[in-house]
């Protein structure tokens, strides 16, 4: 005994937005938020803080806390307020959004509009790939719209 057969029906296997998803090769930095920032988002930094990407140089994807007084709402909807510090994650595997379907192994992009990820394509620059598949679910965006995206930033 002491397996479940199915872990399905007594877990989800899905992490909260911004959770690390593998703790192996991971580098993790910090940096001040300019306003506020959604765990899980892609942030660039701009003049010495972050925020989330809209325009700029992907920097790294905001890493969820656990249950600390300076996260609103709760772990799938947390957001760190201007001015404090953000830990951003540079290298390693995270649960992100996404705003199409993924499949493993398919290179991922920042959807400038949301700071949230999809697949590259095009002229989209490349700043990842997901190492799970995912299926956008356009009326709930935290209902199985999440994937785990591996980056590897100098």
């Amino acid at each position: 005994m002491g397996l479940i057969p199915r872990p399905q029906m007594y877990m989800d296997p899905n992490i909260g937005l911004g959770k690390i998803a593998d703790i192996r090769h991971t580098e993790v930095d910090s940096a001040v938020a300019a306003g506020v920032v959604a765990a899980g988002a892609a942030v660039q930094m701009s003049s010495g803080a972050v925020t989330t990407v809209s325009d700029g140089k992907f920097y790294g994807v905001a890493v969820a806390k656990d249950y600390v007084d300076n996260l609103d709402d709760s772990p799938q909807t947390s957001k760190y307020k201007a001015k404090q510090m953000v830990p951003v994650l540079r290298k390693g595997t995270i649960n992100v959004a996404i705003t199409a379907d993924v499949t493993e192994g398919q290179p991922a992009a920042v959807d400038g509009t949301t700071g949230n990820f999809k697949p590259a394509a095009g002229a989209d620059t490349i700043v990842g790939t997901f190492k799970t598949a995912g299926k956008f679910v356009a009326d709930d965006a935290t209902a199985g719209s999440t994937a785990q995206l591996q980056i590897n930033l100098p």
